[in-house]
């Protein structure tokens, strides 16, 4: 899909009821994320570096955290970042800038709009799957941006692995492994799910076993 201007890219990378996050609620998160979430950013960090990828998205990149880690750890791969929130990219920027890494770019696009026309080694989301209304639809869109040997990794929360009051709390913001089954991409691609601790971790490649879970 292609926009004509920056205003109607932005009008149309949200569907209705997708969780928006504006100025505030940008910074606000920016603030929170490194300390409550410290222990998912390592695990995809971790995991996400073993492909050894050259050219590398992150849809729903929030505040950049995760794409300026592998940027510093990969100083020969290029990485791009995409979320639909001007809020979140002028974040995700402002980061950029002051790390000073020339390897990472920051662009406004979504799961169903990839403003960069290239193919990917690695497409990875962390903590955005959940907010996808129509995630079987942007799947296939995704994949279309996949090298020969791409790989998409998808990490959130385990939606059975929360407990209780955990579960409360977190509610809607994690994913169960036959949410992941019910995607209905199993006949053209091969899905490979990991559950660790109270995270739930998806890869979905073309038929053959991926680098990463290796």
């Amino acid at each position: 899909m292609v926009y004509t201007t920056e205003k109607e890219a932005k009008e149309s990378l949200y569907l209705n009821g997708e969780e928006k996050f504006g100025p505030l609620s940008s910074k606000a998160y920016a603030l929170f994320a490194p300390f409550a979430l410290r222990n998912m950013y390592k695990y995809a960090i971790d995991d996400i570096a073993k492909a050894k990828a050259k050219n590398i998205l992150e849809v729903g990149a929030g505040p950049g955290y995760l794409s300026i880690e592998l940027a510093r750890r990969m100083p020969s791969s290029k990485i791009y970042c995409i979320d639909p929130s001007e809020g979140m990219k002028k974040v995700g920027q402002n980061n950029i800038a002051k790390s000073g890494l020339k390897n990472v770019e920051y662009l406004l696009g979504s799961s169903r709009h990839v403003p960069i026309n290239s193919k990917f080694d690695v497409i990875f989301s962390t903590l955005s799957f959940h907010h996808w209304k129509k995630k079987s639809e942007s799947i296939t869109y995704l994949l279309k941006f996949l090298a020969k040997k791409g790989e998409l990794l998808v990490y959130e929360y385990n939606k059975d692995g929360l407990g209780m009051i955990l579960g409360l709390l977190v509610g809607n913001h994690s994913l169960s492994e036959e949410e992941i089954r019910r995607l209905g991409v199993e006949k053209k691609f091969k899905i490979w799910i990991k559950k660790r601790g109270r995270i739930i971790s998806f890869e979905i490649i073309r038929k053959s076993t991926p680098k990463s879970f290796k």
